[in-house]
């Protein structure tokens, strides 16, 4: 991973995502050692880690947060996981919620006080909650 991170950096890239890590059928502390140590990587390489899809896993340990800029959640609202980045990371980092269309309006409803901005991805395209 560390070569693969340093060619991103050479192509000028700022940021790598880790997307659904914690889907691996490894042990609790295997995944939270691993992404502890991805952000590790990142962060030495001269990259910012962004953490998608892993709600779960912060839930298990919120550490594992520690060495990543921010978060992408899809289906957030949907899964009900907008209360764990609320708690863990609000104010301190950025995260970005993406939902799809079947998401409820009292779903949005409720957790729209917990987010800066709502932006809907439906088949015409995306569409801002202001």
């Amino acid at each position: 991973m560390t070569k693969r991170m340093q060619k991103l950096r050479e192509r000028g890239f700022q940021y790598v995502e880790f997307d659904n890590i914690e889907k691996s059928g490894e042990s609790d502390a295997d995944q939270i050692d691993y992404t502890q140590k991805l952000g590790e990587v990142a962060v030495a390489t001269g990259l910012g880690p962004l953490f998608k899809n892993v709600a779960d896993l912060i839930r298990k340990d919120k550490t594992v947060q520690d060495n990543f800029v921010g978060f992408i959640c899809e289906e957030s609202i949907q899964w009900g996981d907008t209360e764990v980045f609320h708690e863990v990371a609000a104010g301190k980092k950025p995260i970005w919620i993406f939902e799809y269309e079947d998401v409820s309006s009292s779903d949005v409803s409720k957790n729209k006080s917990l987010a800066t901005e709502i932006w809907f991805d439906t088949n015409s395209g995306w569409k801002s909650l202001a």
